[in-house]
């Protein structure tokens, strides 16, 4: 049974330089993407995966949604203008918490520090 062969090209928009790559999907090709995906997927589902998606864009985004506000204690940005405000995973990292806006929430400092790794209801 013969393996299909891909052929990528590419050209630049003026066309003064281009690459070509020739990939056949034969069983060591294979094997070789099923291990990459693998290991992928385990470092995503690792803590240091799971921070790593911890962007400064997504900080931002659940200190607005959150109305940059301790979810435990009120205290806000708008009563304490140097408030030091942080990103919590309600389930931790540690524990198999995702990176997900649904397991995160806007803690004020005193907040975090005192719920640690811990699981808060």
């Amino acid at each position: 049974m013969p393996y299909p062969k891909y052929k990528f090209q590419y050209t630049s928009a003026g066309g003064n330089s281009s690459q070509e790559s020739v990939i056949r999907l034969d069983t060591p090709t294979l094997n070789a993407l099923s291990v990459t995906l693998a290991d992928k997927i385990r470092w995503a589902k690792s803590a240091a995966g799971q921070r790593a998606l911890m962007t400064a864009w997504l900080r931002n985004a659940i200190k607005e949604r959150d109305r940059y506000a301790c979810r435990r204690c009120g205290v806000s940005l708008a009563a304490e203008p140097h408030l030091l405000l942080e990103v919590d995973h309600i389930v931790p990292v540690s524990k198999g918490g995702l990176s997900t806006p649904e397991n995160l929430q806007t803690l004020c400092w005193r907040c975090n520090r005192s719920k640690g790794a811990k699981i808060v209801a």
